[in-house]
């Protein structure tokens, strides 16, 4: 998956007139390799899935998601980055292959998956509304950077 993903990014860079949907592609594409693979494939869309579901994010050492998340950025608004929209589109990737993996084997996901894709694109350029930004701006001046309450003990969530 780590190589494909680079490759699709490779082809988006080489291009230089893709577009987020070429992004969320990227994204989703490899992952998506999984549900026809006989040898667990399936098995790992769910796993991966419920660990994403479960923790504060995907394993941070892959290099492709690193790369992704920086073609990504000059797509999403501010707010949008404030309010961790990529790993919303992650996540909901994640879960939703997990959830057709549960559900297979298909005899043709080319549907689901460029669907998927579309999903993921308005996930990334859906704008930031009015009340979101108001509220996020009020979260802000409580928490401090560290994500800690000002005055209080415990962790917030980012939105």
């Amino acid at each position: 998956m780590e190589a494909a993903r680079h490759a699709l990014l490779d082809q988006y860079e080489a291009a230089g007139t893709g577009g987020l949907r070429d992004l969320a592609g990227a994204l989703v594409r490899p992952l998506a390799t999984k549900l026809a693979d006989h040898d667990g494939g399936p098995e790992f869309l769910q796993i991966y899935a419920e660990i994403l579901d479960r923790t504060a994010g995907p394993p941070g050492s892959l290099a492709s998601m690193t790369r992704w998340r920086a073609l990504v950025d000059p797509w999403l608004e501010p707010e949008a980055v404030r309010l961790h929209r990529r790993y919303t589109a992650i996540v909901h990737s994640a879960v939703e292959l997990g959830r057709r993996a549960r559900t297979g084997p298909h005899t043709d996901d080319r549907l689901f998956i460029s669907y998927l894709v579309d999903v993921v694109t308005a996930i990334l350029s859906a704008p930031v509304s009015g009340e979101t930004r108001r509220l996020a701006d009020e979260r802000d001046q409580v928490v401090g950077r560290s994500g800690t309450p000002t005055g209080r003990g415990g962790r917030t969530t980012p939105a």
